[in-house]
């Protein structure tokens, strides 16, 4: 459904904003009846929600503490705001262990604020205690094996050791270049999608300026989540190609012949599709190939998607199917089920854009790894995550090995990156588009298809 609803519906993310809002009314009430009690700005705290700033926050929590110094989650939360900053947080951290030396929390992040100025020994004994309150607490066991295995610390920006600074050469760290790149250091740098987007997934994919004209088309060819791609850029404004390009190009081999029959070097024996009604039928080869031959030549630049390494293949030929053999043809002792090779795949994207190029010149012939999960795996004595991992896999050093082979002539869009790699560290879920765990989710595609018209096409007159 796409209609709105009716007009006197309240959406339940509406409700849950009045019920925020409810909650703080009355908690800032409470506060004002009640100015000396600690419980009341307490309240307060826990009303306003992580979305205030800690400005504020903290100066709610200096007020608990004038009320009530000795108060354990108050002390506890002053130290969290900041654990770790500067020689405040030292002082912070004293207050929450004088007034509550068996504090759980006070110990650890008081040992990890330690830590982090270096005080190695007395951040081992705060860690000790930790554990000795929890003995079952992974926390402490990880911060205690990292202090004294002498195993680099990431928070400061550094690879290297932890180290004495009374010794006089014990700033030794190891050696990086200078286009090291670092993964974000803490669950908070994620709060910026589109920073960390921008940042950490498509740094170095960006072209530095505009290659696409405003007036020219852009072509998608591949699997399942070329079509998104597609549908994105038109309603992003933007030229995506409306020729009926076949839907069941999801593997390299299946592109590949797709490319030759447009030249006129493949007769496309093996294009099976997937029908309408589930079964497998012929992408008929009687189509007018020199409209498609036109229609690439018009083309600004080319998406190529790539989905699937398992592939299904005709001994007496090599030849490899689009999808799958249908099963009324197929012969157990002629078709064989195979995990394409890395070698394979980037020898054929080396191919495909060799081929687009010749038809349209020198446009950007740009790779996309489909985020889209397998649906099923034909492989035998394995899961299909794990399969799913090895076809992705497979297919994203391919395109890395091809990349490296094509002198600039194949760029790469990092989509799946965006979805599988970001997508983990996300509080919420980048797939179930139309109620299907494997479908992306629609915002995200959105977002990543944004950003390749921002960088890629040259700015609307």
């Amino acid at each position: 459904m796409s209609g709105a609803g009716s007009a006197g519906a309240v959406t339940a993310e509406e409700q849950a904003r009045r019920q925020r809002v409810l909650r703080l009314f009355h908690a800032r009430n409470l506060a004002l009846r009640e100015p000396s009690a600690a419980a009341a700005y307490a309240r307060l705290i826990d009303a306003l929600g992580d979305g205030k700033g800690p400005a504020l926050h903290a100066a709610l929590l200096r007020r608990v503490l004038m009320i009530d110094p000795t108060d354990e989650a108050a002390n506890e939360a002053f130290l969290l705001l900041d654990r770790a900053g500067d020689r405040r947080t030292l002082r912070r951290m004293r207050r929450c262990l004088v007034a509550h030396p068996s504090s759980y929390a006070g110990l650890l992040y008081g040992g990890m604020v330690l830590r982090n100025h270096d005080r190695l020994d007395e951040a081992v004994r705060c860690m000790e205690r930790a554990l000795a309150i929890d003995p079952g607490a992974n926390q402490p066991k990880e911060q205690l094996w990292k202090i004294r295995e002498n195993w680099g610390w990431g928070g400061r920006g550094e690879i290297g050791r932890f180290v004495d600074r009374t010794e006089p050469d014990a700033d030794e760290r190891f050696f990086r270049t200078t286009a090291a790149r670092f993964f974000p250091r803490h669950i908070e740098d994620f709060d910026d999608l589109e920073l960390v987007m921008r940042r950490d997934i498509f740094h170095g994919y960006l072209p530095d300026r505009p290659v696409i004209a405003s007036d020219k088309s852009v072509v998608t060819i591949g699997s399942c989540f070329a079509q998104h791609i597609r549908q994105f850029l038109i309603r992003h404004g933007r030229h995506a190609d409306r020729v009926p390009i076949p839907e069941g190009l999801n593997n390299t081999f299946a592109v590949r012949q797709f490319v030759d029959w447009v030249e006129g070097r493949d007769e496309l024996v093996y294009s099976y599709e997937k029908a309408a009604d589930g079964r497998m039928e012929r992408w008929d080869a009687d189509k007018d190939r020199e409209a498609f031959r036109k229609a690439l030549a018009a083309a600004g630049g080319f998406i190529v998607t790539v989905g699937v390494a398992e592939v299904w293949k005709d001994r007496t030929t090599d030849g490899v199917y689009w999808r799958g053999v249908p099963a009324s043809q197929f012969d157990p002792g002629r078709h064989e089920h195979m995990l394409s090779t890395v070698e394979q795949n980037a020898e054929n994207l080396l191919a495909i854009c060799d081929g687009l190029r010749r038809l349209a010149g020198d446009v950007p012939v740009v790779c996309t790894l489909s985020p889209v999960p397998l649906i099923a795996t034909m492989r035998e004595g394995t899961s299909i995550f794990a399969a799913d991992a090895v076809s992705k896999s497979t297919l994203r050093v391919a395109i890395e090995t091809a990349l490296q082979r094509s002198g600039g002539r194949l760029r790469y869009w990092p989509s799946f990156e965006a979805f599988r790699w970001l997508g983990g560290h996300l509080g919420r879920s980048l797939y179930g588009g139309e109620d299907n765990p494997r479908h992306p989710d629609p915002e995200m595609i959105g977002r990543v298809i944004k950003l390749f018209v921002e960088h890629y096409f040259e700015p609307v007159a």
